[in-house]
């Protein structure tokens, strides 16, 4: 069986990459495979009773591929490297031939060998509107709603200028070790690959896959298995696939945001970042730094 990682920070893509690796024939998507290790769990578990008792998020403890017996087998023998897991997981399903992990840091990864790997990204400022909206309350920002970050901000700019340039120096720091850590691995731009098909047909050679191997924009019409991850993708394939209607903001945005088929464009920046804001973002030495080693543009139109 082989192995794919997908590294990146929280929300560059990772989830929806997999996902739609998860749409060829043998590959498996098994999300934030993490969440089985057995430090992990005693570490976090007692404060999270999902990290306690880790399950697909589809089937639960019913599930064909996370099965009981799998996740029985996997604490009793505290089981503590990915690699572990992928053994344990491949001595189930030998019928999977490509098995793709989403646990995002390197640290996860030490003492694994894996056939590809893949680093996932956004444009800079597409990162920082989602960090910005995703640890919100942290920010002090109430509400939900994305117009609740616009407003807290123009309340306080200086403040929010400050916490930006702290996470893209975060942003700069970790995909530095990415690159440095995996020099056989690709880039993926998550909102560039749908929309090239010369990004789109770099990474199917990368990946050995041919072009009809993968769904780039139907990949919630399959099963998929994950442990974690974004809910975006989740949410989308729980409605289409049961009866079951997700209503929150975050969900409510995402359907919608301009799309090509499942795969969603994240403009969230244009409803929390005003132009002033986003000028003097780009005049951190930080983000221009950061769209260097990214090869981004400086701003997005």
């Amino acid at each position: 069986m082989k192995k794919v990682k997908i590294l990146g920070p929280s929300y560059s893509g990772t989830t929806v990459l997999g996902y739609v690796l998860n749409t060829s024939p043998g590959w498996f998507f098994g999300s934030e495979v993490h969440r089985l290790l057995y430090s992990y769990i005693q570490r976090y578990g007692a404060r999270n009773k999902n990290i306690a008792n880790p399950k697909c998020d589809f089937c639960g403890l019913e599930c064909k591929y996370w099965s009981r017996k799998l996740l029985m087998e996997l604490k009793e023998n505290k089981v503590d490297t990915l690699q572990g897991i992928y053994d344990v997981f491949e001595s189930h399903h030998p019928e999977v031939s490509v098995f793709v992990d989403g646990s995002k840091k390197l640290d996860f990864f030490h003492d694994t060998e894996v056939d590809y790997t893949l680093i996932a990204s956004k444009h800079p400022v597409r990162l920082l509107a989602s960090r910005f909206y995703n640890k919100r309350e942290s920010l002090g920002v109430k509400g939900e709603e994305l117009s609740s970050v616009y407003s807290a901000i123009q309340r306080d700019k200086a403040k929010f200028l400050d916490y930006a340039k702290g996470e893209i120096n975060y942003l700069y720091l970790a995909y530095s070790d990415f690159f440095k850590n995996s020099a056989n691995g690709m880039l993926v731009k998550m909102d560039e690959i749908v929309f090239s098909e010369k990004h789109k047909n770099d990474f199917l050679d990368f990946l050995d896959l041919n072009y009809d191997d993968v769904s780039f924009d139907g990949f919630t019409n399959y099963e998929i298995h994950s442990i974690g991850g974004n809910r975006a993708p989740y949410w989308a394939r729980l409605e289409k696939s049961t009866d079951k209607l997700v209503s929150n903001p975050r969900h409510e945005y995402y359907k919608s945001a301009e799309s090509v088929g499942d795969f969603k464009v994240d403009d969230k920046y244009k409803e929390i970042f005003d132009d002033d804001f986003l000028s003097e973002i780009e005049m951190l030495v930080e983000y221009q730094e950061l769209l260097k080693i990214l090869g981004y543009k400086r701003m997005l139109v």
